[in-house]
């Protein structure tokens, strides 16, 4: 079949799984220290939890490594370990995302979405949380302040005997 001059490529499968760093959709990161898609698309200090949570709301299963760093990048640590083909196929799991690519654009379009997501929670919760501190304390911490200034050492040892506490060595 094959002759002398032809060779015969073998497609190796895909691995199933691919790297996210954060790096590759920062805006302020330059192409130079990791940026892959453009800066009108990109995301302003994306975090590795934010783009877990992004992935997450796209449905596909991902690992995140929080102690993984990026080489071009040393001050920020994290990475996103995502499966994006099916391992008897090699097939795409989602249709709209069909390579590493693509699954970048995918989550700058969603991460605004994530964000107002998580914004809303955050004040669900601190609405639904009262302030701690009374209507007249000025946040002193115990006692709330006031009084005559004898604050916490009344009422301890009373100038009885000795101190309790530890025994020290003569």
């Amino acid at each position: 079949m094959s002759s002398s001059n032809e060779v015969e490529i073998k497609k190796e499968p895909r691995k199933p799984t691919v790297i996210i760093y954060p790096s590759y959709i920062d805006r302020n990161t330059s192409i130079k220290f990791g940026r892959k898609i453009g800066k009108s698309k990109a995301i302003s200090n994306p975090k590795p939890q934010e783009i877990a949570g992004v992935i997450n709301m796209l449905g596909l299963p991902f690992e995140l490594q929080a102690t993984k760093g990026y080489s071009r990048d040393t001050q920020r640590r994290g990475r996103i370990k995502v499966r994006i083909y099916n391992q008897k196929t090699n097939l795409p799991l989602k249709e709209e995302i069909p390579n590493k690519r693509q699954l970048l654009f995918k989550i700058c379009e969603k991460f605004h979405e994530y964000r107002q997501q998580m914004h809303k929670i955050m004040e669900k919760r601190s609405k639904s949380q009262p302030n701690k501190k009374g209507k007249n304390q000025k946040g002193k911490g115990k006692g709330g302040g006031g009084g005559k200034g004898r604050g916490r050492a009344r009422g301890r040892n009373k100038g009885k005997g000795k101190k309790k506490g530890k025994k020290r060595r003569k």
